[in-house]
């Protein structure tokens, strides 16, 4: 898989975020519109990963709540008691959100760089396709090829997640 540019989330360019491979690429299809899958995704974080607390986006270095609002450039929340710190380059509500983990200032690190996560959201007859793309490269470390068996995993119990909570059903993963 590569970081090319995919049609179906059309004008996000990911080479403008990450020179990475994509990784791992799975798929959820949502009964909800676009803008609400969108929405559930990015504001009810809690709901879907639990044992993620207390989200908070940031705009400038300063809190603005727990919810994407206009010129969000940062999410912060606790995973494990460790404090996960991610930017967000980018996102369009209803359409794609973008994250980057921030190791810098994170507390739960991993062993890759250039990391890119991506969220797209697309309409389809019976609600929304929700596509999660996670691109990065391995760092040196004995461990870092289990990132891929991680955020697969990872990506398959959000999703399960979700399903219980919203409705759904899984369509893939790879990775």
């Amino acid at each position: 898989m590569t970081a090319s540019h995919d049609p179906r989330i059309s004008d996000f360019e990911v080479g403008l975020y990450s020179s990475a491979r994509l990784r791992v690429r799975a798929k959820m299809r949502m009964p909800q519109k676009p803008e609400r899958a969108f929405e559930l995704w990015t504001n009810h974080l809690e709901r879907i990963f639990e044992d993620l607390e207390q989200p908070q986006y940031f705009k400038e270095g300063q809190p603005v709540g727990d919810k994407v609002l206009p010129g969000v450039d940062q999410r912060r929340f606790l995973f494990g008691c460790k404090l996960v710190v991610e930017d967000i380059p980018a996102f369009e509500p209803g359409r794609y959100f973008a994250y980057q983990a921030n190791h810098a200032l994170s507390v739960l690190k991993t062993p890759i760089s250039q990391h890119l996560g991506l969220l797209s959201f697309e309409p389809d007859e019976r609600g929304t396709i929700v596509t999660m793309r996670q691109y990065y490269n391995y760092r040196f470390h004995p461990l870092a090829r289990l990132v891929t068996w991680g955020f697969k995993k990872g990506a398959e119990t959000m999703f399960e997640r979700v399903i219980e909570v919203y409705g759904g059903e899984m369509l893939t993963a790879q990775g």
